[in-house]
Parts: structure tokens; sequence; C-alpha cells
């Protein structure tokens, strides 16, 4: 699902983020004027974080259309009631909300490793939405109640998925990596300047 631009480019974040770690102010100066060179254009969607917000109200829906499906299979086997769904999916929704903000909070923040778990977060949402759909598929087929609306919901987790995995792939969202890059390094200047102060 992720583009070879899009791994590419990532990778490069990654080396990129490495090198922060033991720059001097100088050395992150220049690779701060790298990154302003690789983002190319100093406005647009991505300095307001559109694409990553775009991204996260998608994976979000996706979660939303799959979660009370999972509850169902998970609860039956306990032979519990439909309305002791909600002891799983409320605590289920308020951890996954917690975790999905500090991990956009941490992208926002520069760090790639938040990166990685959004991207796995996704990945494993668009399986557990398969998973919806061909059960939801076979369930339409035997004619169960509630099947259809099942299918429909099933369906519309994959397109929220899908236009997640679409606005990571978005030229935008690369450029907002690079200047979610760029802040953290521009934050790491201060700092050490900071302490060069404080050491006088």
């Amino acid at each position: 699902m992720l583009t070879k631009k899009f791994k590419h480019h990532f990778a490069w974040c990654h080396t990129v983020e490495q090198s922060i770690r033991h720059a001097d102010v100088k050395a992150l100066d220049a690779t701060r004027e790298q990154l302003m060179d690789k983002m190319g254009q100093p406005f647009g969607v991505h300095t307001r974080g559109v694409p990553l917000i775009i991204a996260t109200l998608t994976l979000l829906l996706g979660f939303a259309m799959v979660q009370i499906r999972l509850w169902e299979l998970l609860f039956s086997g306990f032979s519990a009631g439909p309305h002791n769904l909600f002891f799983g999916i409320l605590p289920t929704a308020l951890i996954f909300a917690v975790v999905l903000s500090a991990t956009v909070y941490f992208i926002a923040q520069g760090y790639m490793a938040a990166v990685s778990l959004f991207l796995s977060m996704a990945k494993t949402i668009l399986i557990l939405d398969l998973l919806h759909f061909v059960l939801s598929l076979y369930d339409f087929m035997l004619n169960k109640p509630y099947a259809g609306a099942q299918l429909i919901s099933a369906l519309l987790g994959i397109l929220f998925i899908i236009l997640a995995f679409l606005t990571v792939n978005a030229p935008s969202f690369r450029v907002m990596l690079t200047l979610m890059l760029h802040n953290r390094i521009w934050r790491r200047q201060l700092q050490l300047k900071r302490q060069a102060l404080t050491r006088r």
C-alpha cells in the first residue's frame, strides 16, 4: 500500500533523524538547509498539517467500522448479550484514541518512529476491515439479519483505510514530514544554543 517514493523518502527522513542526535549547531544548519531545499515549497497544506489530519480521521473511521464486529465475534464466544458490547467498545475506543493522539503528536514533532507506528496501525486496521468484509459477505449470502448493514460498514472501513494510504502516499504528506523534521532540527538548535549560553 506504500509507494516506492514514500518508502524512499521515509528512509531518507529516518537517516536524517539519526544524524540529528550527535550533530552540532553548524551541522544542523547544513541539514536544515538541505531539508528546506527538499521541501521546495515554503507554504501549502503541509504547513498546516492537513495531510496528517486527513490520514488520522480516515484511520479513525476505518477502525470505527470494524470495532463493533470484532467485539461481536469476541462476545459470541461467551454467550453475552448485545448490550454488553459497549463494555468492550468504549474502553477500546478510548485507548485507541489516546494511542492515536499520542502518535499524531510525535509525528508532528518530527519523530519517524511515530510515523512507523501510524503505518503499522493502518496496516492492522486494513487487515481487520478485510476480515470484516469477508465475514459480512458470507453472512449476506446466508441472508443473516443485519448482514447488509455489516457489509456496507465493511466496505466503508476499507474505503477509509484506502483513503488514509492515498493521503500518506501523496506528495504533500512527504513534504509535511520534511517540514516537521526541519522544525525538530530547529528546536534542537535552540536547545544546543541555550545549553552553550548556560555553560558560559
